[in-house]
């Protein structure tokens, strides 16, 4: 979902090392789409 003010928020995250790995819709008209993340650590 494009959304203006998590374009911020994502970018953070995705310089940070995390990746989307899981996406899903809602029926919150406020927050349409639900996303997960992580970051995979060295062992």
């Amino acid at each position: 979902m494009d959304y203006a003010p998590y374009e911020k928020t994502r970018a953070f995250y995705a310089r940070s090392g995390f990746e989307v790995y899981q996406r899903s819709t809602t029926d919150n008209p406020g927050c349409p789409e639900e996303i997960r993340l992580r970051k995979r650590l060295a062992p």
